[in-house]
């Protein structure tokens, strides 16, 4: 089949998070994680090192005053000296390692990010849960990275520290390892409770985060600030906007009372565990069990120790479970099915077949399409009309290979839209929609973005010929600099009207190497004489290829060898210009409403 689920359709663990987040970070950079693994390593030894300074020079001190030689705590002050100035040296370079692999990792893991978006199936992006997914991986990414860094940082860091000082406090005295235990154990399971509280809480958020960003938008872009302002919704779309800040406040504010409340708890705990290990030591050092090195060191380093626990468990791991928590949202849409399938050979004199096409939108409750049986011959013009929401645009969708059908067969030049790998099918397409994208770049990359294996010597020929199509005029004051006219304001270029950008759009479909094009509403922003010309143009341009049509303006369908006519997902009926006027049917009412449109003087039956 095209497409394919992955091994598993079980959401991701957070457990399962860290793992793949640290593999991700180790498979594409092992040797920087390495590094930083290591500087990270020498950092939290460095600790280690400066208590048993602290212990040295304690005894040290201790003996001098018992007519030792001043050697001796000479040598321990060195050392004391020594241990500071490692600490503080390895910090700045585990900080600038930290900082430099974050970016390379990040830049990734974003280049992947984008690469599985783009090979996910593109009915995906109609279902509401696939969106939430899509927006939770999103945000996703950054934790993602997090959390590979904080367990790189709990292994590397603290797991060495406190490995490192459970020898040390046991060359003082075994019984001092408990204040390890005292300082890891309060926090343990108040962190494993925070971790479920965030994976609920990002759950519940992800769809109010979609509608919050889309509210935002609609005030402040640039698409839409026109409208917003000219209607005065302004104040409307404010109160939802607000509405779903309090919405996301609240459920945030709930879970971090929750989460602090558990914080709070442990650190209760935690201080009095430092205040008994504190008693421990005065009771081991009044029965000569430690000397008064052991005990300065080991007092001394108790607020190190604690902090340590409390920022690894206290926050290290808090910071974990919530990075895991949201990172788990970016693994999870990479397990999406991908739309893949067999390799596919195109010929064009198969042409297009449709067979018993049905098609369903998800959460419809009924068919956009049904019963479709359509052939097109190769070399032939199609037009597909009929009024909005007939099933037009969702049928074009489908014979590109975009969607494909919920029953019935597509063949594209023998390739079954089912079967074929999406690649082996987009590469005969070329396509104009009435929605085409602004590119905020100049005029030519504007166009030869929709081809990027036409040859550089081919590329200046290839563009005149698509603006001669299109019916772009670049002498005119609307493209100062030409062809290097940049179409944005936003980047000290111009601003063009809209009909000039459906020009534009439509010189970026005629660029496009193809077998097949498809134009889908191309020119709603041109009035229906310049249409004419330009679909005269188009039909120039074509022949020899597959041209379909996709309008409910049919003043200029007549240039189709044929016209298929769609009613509420149906074909109603189909054939020349002539034949269906002369039927007296749907065609025939429509084209006679808009006759009003057209200047016929000017446009010849």
């Amino acid at each position: 089949m095209r497409t394919f689920k992955s091994k598993t359709n079980k959401g991701v663990t957070a457990i399962e998070a860290i793992v793949n987040s640290v593999i991700f970070g180790f498979k594409n950079h092992p040797f920087l994680l390495s590094v930083c693994a290591f500087t990270s390593m020498m950092h939290s030894v460095s600790y280690v090192m400066i208590t048993l300074a602290n212990r040295n020079l304690f005894d040290s001190i201790s003996g001098l005053a018992n007519g030792n030689e001043i050697i001796t705590t000479i040598w321990a002050i060195i050392f004391m000296g020594a241990s500071y100035v490692g600490c503080q040296l390895t910090s700045a370079v585990d900080t600038v390692f930290f900082m430099y692999i974050h970016r390379k990792v990040l830049g990734r893991l974003y280049e992947k990010f984008h690469d599985k978006s783009s090979r996910i199936a593109a009915i995906d992006f109609d279902y509401p849960s696939r969106l939430d997914l899509i927006e939770k991986a999103k945000n996703g990414i950054s934790s993602t990275i997090d959390t590979s860094f904080s367990w790189l940082n709990i292994v590397s860091f603290f797991t060495s520290y406190f490995i490192a000082m459970s020898f040390v406090l046991h060359s003082i005295s075994p019984v001092l390892l408990i204040c390890i235990f005292i300082a890891f154990v309060p926090v343990i399971i108040s962190q494993w409770l925070r971790l479920k509280i965030f994976v609920k809480l990002e759950d519940e958020c992800a769809p109010i985060r979609r509608k919050m960003s889309h509210y935002e938008n609609a005030i402040c872009g640039k698409q839409y600030f026109k409208e917003t302002r000219a209607l005065g919704a302004f104040k409307f779309l404010n109160k939802l906007y607000i509405k779903t800040i309090q919405d996301l406040n609240e459920k945030q504010w709930s879970s971090e009372k929750k989460s602090n409340l558990l914080l709070l708890y442990s650190r209760l705990l935690t201080v009095i565990g430092y205040i008994a290990v504190i008693i421990l030591l005065v009771f081991l050092l009044s029965t000569k069990e430690i000397t008064i090195g052991g005990f300065a060191a080991v007092f001394s380093s108790l607020y190190v120790m604690f902090s340590m626990a409390e920022h690894f468990f206290g926050i290290e791991l808090s910071l974990l479970a919530q990075n895991a928590a949201k990172a788990k949202n970016l693994f999870e849409f990479f397990r999406l099915e991908e739309c893949i399938g067999n390799q596919g050979s195109y010929y064009n004199e198969l042409g297009i077949e449709l067979h018993n096409v049905y098609f369903t939108y998800p959460n419809a409750k009924k068919e956009a399409l049904r019963g479709i049986n359509l052939n097109i011959a190769p070399n032939e013009i199609v037009a597909i009309v009929g009024e909005n929401g007939a099933g037009k645009s969702t049928l074009a969708k489908l014979i590109m290979g975009i969607y494909t059908p919920s029953e019935g067969m597509i063949k594209v030049g023998g390739m079954e839209t089912k079967l074929t790998s999406p690649q082996y099918i987009y590469r005969h397409f070329s396509a104009v929609f009435q929605s085409f994208i602004r590119y905020q770049m100049t005029l030519s990359d504007n166009i030869i973005i929709s081809d990027n294996d036409i040859s550089q010597d081919s590329i200046d020929d290839n563009i005149m010929q698509a603006i001669k199509g299109a019916d772009v005029n670049i002498q005119s004051n609307s493209f100062p600099s030409g062809l290097n006219t940049i179409l944005s304001r936003e980047f000290d270029g111009v601003d063009i009207s809209g009909g000039e950008w459906q020009r534009v759009s439509i010189a970026r479909g005629l660029y496009r190497t193809h077998d097949i094009i498809i134009l889908d509403e191309p020119t709603a922003s041109i009035d229906p004489l310049e249409e004419f010309r330009l679909y005269e143009n188009f039909a120039h341009i074509s022949k020899n290829k597959i041209s379909i049509i996709v309008t409910h303006r049919l003043g200029a369908v007549k240039l189709a060898d044929r016209i298929i006519v769609l009613d509420n997902g149906q074909i109603e009926e189909f054939g020349t210009h002539n034949e269906l006027v002369n039927r007296g049917g749907l065609y025939s009412k429509m084209y006679n409403a808009q006759t009003k449109w057209y200047d016929t003087a000017k446009i010849s039956e």
